[in-house]
């Protein structure tokens, strides 16, 4: 914080904490008048923080709020095409792939959360004990981090929602990939997909279902798979 007295030809003084105290210490004493509050420089009250200049911190979270809206806004431009295209047929290789691609971005997002979590208390920790937070190597370093993390772990987010889509579309009751498969194996040796009526179901088909050889077919993987795209 900078000042020049009135005379142009007066050097610029640059303002410090004892130098605000000792101001304010002179308007006191020249009784307080508001009129001539310019001759102390307008130091009318104490600093409502005692805290050196030097060491005050940034508007960090001025500059963290509009990098996330910033990250918002590209992630809402580049989820457009995505959303408006509807889930894709998959047979049960895909159903696999997307369960085992869902549990793997749910445990990134966690690890890189708790990155951000202890980088955040570690620069919390910095800004409050280095002199010039802005030009410290520490501190850009795990801003940097921080903002990097936060970004992955939106997309991530995003991708998560994608995976959990197809994962649930798998296992819907009558058109997902297991039904479809069960379908498939079951009309291959001549049984119907049976609904329960009165109590029991159809005798015949249930033994055919249960001989050997049909229980072998029933497990067979590629009335989940390839056979099973729809």
């Amino acid at each position: 914080m900078d000042r020049c007295n009135r005379n142009s030809t007066s050097t610029i003084i640059q303002h410090s904490l004892p130098s605000l105290h000792q101001k304010y210490h002179e308007f006191q004493l020249n009784g307080a008048n508001l009129k001539k509050a310019e001759l102390f420089d307008n130091v009318i009250g104490k600093p409502i923080f005692d805290v050196p200049l030097t060491q005050v911190c940034p508007p960090g979270l001025h500059i963290a709020l509009a990098q996330e809206v910033g990250f918002l806004r590209l992630e809402r431009q580049i989820s457009l095409p995505a959303i408006s295209n509807a889930i894709q047929p998959l047979s049960f290789a895909n159903y696999l792939q997307s369960k085992e691609t869902l549990k793997s971005l749910q445990t990134e997002t966690v690890t890189l959360q708790r990155e951000v979590n202890q980088a955040q208390q570690i620069l919390t920790l910095l800004i409050l004990s280095v002199a010039d937070p802005q030009q410290n190597p520490s501190v850009q370093t795990l801003s940097s981090l921080i903002h990097r993390n936060i970004f992955k772990i939106r997309g991530n987010e995003k991708s998560i929602t994608h995976y959990e889509k197809i994962v649930s579309k798998g296992l819907e009751r009558d058109e997902g990939v297991f039904v479809k498969g069960l379908d498939q194996a079951l009309s291959s040796f001549n049984v119907e997909h049976q609904a329960y009526h009165g109590g029991s179901f159809i005798g015949n088909h249930i033994h055919k279902a249960l001989k050997p050889d049909n229980i072998h077919t029933l497990h067979f993987p590629c009335y989940y798979s390839s056979n099973n795209e729809y």
